[in-house]
């Protein structure tokens, strides 16, 4: 549940009102925008139950069942479209047993020339090990903005000796140009601080991934502009409020998502 910039406060009302507002907030992800209130009603019950019953629930287990309730009830809403969405829904892919896939994320405003880039990294089992965020401030374009994003996960898969990891990214023209330099000269001039990072190291693959499949990886890039979270660090395991994201990711790791080039 995203918190206010400022961080959730001592009015319940001030602090219920974002959460509902939060609802209708078109940049926050579908299920997450539906799931808040169920969230909320899941705390009282167990909250109930803790007091009636003595059975306190830790938190997981909370956010794991306002998941499956508001799972239920968008199904019984619309049955057909629910099943439509299913079908189309895509999710992430391991890389091959024993590698490791750097997903990288990337948001960027017009209005703030801000920017925030982020990598994750998991396992053939789709667990994540590792992942980051960073911001960047003057940033003037959209394209600067996914450089930034290469920029920062290359760097940090080469400062952390990570030798064999294929990077899945929704940037086309520059997964092509690095791949192929030779056949995007207007591109090599921006290129060549990206392929000096990827000298010596045979075993680094860039593969083009559909938006739908790197949706972990842009919502925490995304935090930057949404949250006002500037603070850049480099952190074990997945972030806390992407939890239950990265978790239904593990679950149906056997779903394609790649996009051959």
């Amino acid at each position: 549940m995203q918190s206010p910039p400022s961080g959730f406060g001592n009015s319940i009302f001030t602090n219920m009102n974002h959460v509902l507002h939060n609802c209708k907030n078109q940049s926050i992800l579908r299920l997450m925008r539906y799931a808040s209130p169920w969230i909320i009603w899941t705390l009282w019950k167990n909250r109930n139950k803790s007091l009636f019953e003595g059975d306190v629930s830790i938190s997981n287990s909370i956010v794991q069942k306002a998941f499956e309730d508001c799972n239920h009830w968008l199904s019984s809403q619309d049955p057909k479209t629910q099943s439509e969405d299913t079908k189309k829904e895509m999710k992430w892919i391991p890389p091959p047993w024993n590698e490791l896939k750097c997903n990288i994320g990337v948001a960027w405003s017009s209005k703030t020339q801000l920017a925030g880039v982020s990598w994750v990294v998991r396992n053939d089992t789709g667990e994540v090990l590792l992942h980051s965020r960073r911001s960047y401030s003057q940033v003037h374009s959209n394209f600067e903005a996914k450089l930034k994003r290469w920029e920062w996960a290359l760097e940090s898969m080469d400062k952390l000796h990570v030798d064999r990891v294929t990077f899945g990214a929704s940037s086309h023209d520059i997964i092509k140009a690095m791949n192929k330099p030779g056949e995007w000269p207007a591109l090599r001039g921006h290129l060549d601080a990206l392929l000096d990072l990827t000298l010596d190291k045979p075993h680094w693959y860039m593969a083009m991934e559909l938006r739908q499949c790197n949706t972990g990886a842009n919502e925490i890039a995304k935090s930057v502009i949404t949250g006002l979270r500037w603070q850049s660090y480099v952190a074990k395991g997945p972030p806390q409020w992407l939890h239950y994201l990265f978790d239904s990711e593990l679950i149906h790791q056997r779903s394609r998502c790649l996009s051959p080039l």
